[in-house]
């Protein structure tokens, strides 16, 4: 029940914020290749790392947010739960 009254008292932005679950890694590329394949693929092997190192910025930008979304979701339990702490102290 507490944490029902906390996530209401929440603005909206904090509630719809981006969490880590939406953060999805990206899938490594194939590493390994034989000589042959590196001579013959170069530029598509060398695409395929770039969009990894593009789309792993990526995942960690959204890693940073999902951090700065949570801190500031505990900054509001913390504050809703002084408060609550402050009225009955009363």
């Amino acid at each position: 029940m507490l944490a029902t009254l906390v996530l209401l008292a929440m603005p909206t932005s904090a509630v719809t914020q981006t969490t880590a679950l939406e953060c999805v890694p990206p899938a490594p590329p194939l590493m390994g290749y034989d000589e042959a394949m590196l001579q013959e693929y170069r530029d598509e092997i060398g695409l395929e790392y770039s969009d990894y190192f593009t789309l792993a910025g990526q995942y960690l930008r959204c890693l940073e947010a999902a951090k700065v979304s949570f801190e500031a979701e505990i900054r509001s339990a913390i504050e809703a739960y002084n408060q609550i702490a402050a009225s009955s102290a009363n």
